[in-house]
């Protein structure tokens, strides 16, 4: 069957339109990557004398040049530290709410009592701080922690609110 006017009109169109798409994505950012990956701050439990500060705070980042958006993170613009918690120690985590809305911190992963986790029930006001002791009992382990107030909790993990934490047994030190 011989094209058709109309498919080719309709097949014309979509290459021009392609064209177009195309040329505004190479305009975005001319070298795209050529930011460098940003290296979260470690903070060794051990080495701050089993405390950790963390502040829940707004920020900005600019994923694609010359384009902020707002963000949130714990002690940083965007995303938090990477925590670092020993088999056998406790650690005072002095959480301080710095958000315009309320927020928890919910160790994802960490064994912990109930009154530590952070769950919804467990309300950070903006302005307050919260001061669990966290008895860290468990094997080694990579986790996070993340906000979780009732109905936010996407929306503060979406916006940064986010950050790792490695539990350290020893176990490492056999394997060379």
């Amino acid at each position: 069957m011989a094209p058709s006017r109309r498919g080719f009109l309709i097949g014309g169109a979509a290459v021009a339109a392609s064209a177009v798409f195309c040329s505004r994505l190479g305009n975005g950012d001319p070298e795209p990557f050529a930011r460098s990956l940003p290296i979260p701050q470690l903070i060794d439990a051990a080495v701050s004398r089993h405390a950790v500060s963390l502040k829940a705070m707004p920020g900005r980042h600019a994923f694609t040049a010359r384009k902020p958006a707002h963000t949130y993170g714990y002690s940083a613009p965007i995303l938090g530290p990477v925590v670092r918690l020993r088999r056998g120690d406790e650690v005072e985590m002095v959480v301080e709410n710095h958000l315009d809305a309320a927020t928890t911190v919910h160790w994802h992963g960490l064994l912990v009592a109930g009154e530590n986790d952070g769950g919804p029930q467990q309300l950070n006001q903006p302005g307050e701080r919260w001061r669990p002791v966290l008895k860290i009992d468990q094997p080694a382990a990579t986790l996070w922690f993340h906000p979780h107030p009732h109905g936010d909790t996407a929306r503060q993990i979406y916006m940064g609110l986010a950050a790792m934490m490695i539990v350290d047994d020893g176990s490492d030190a056999r394997l060379g």
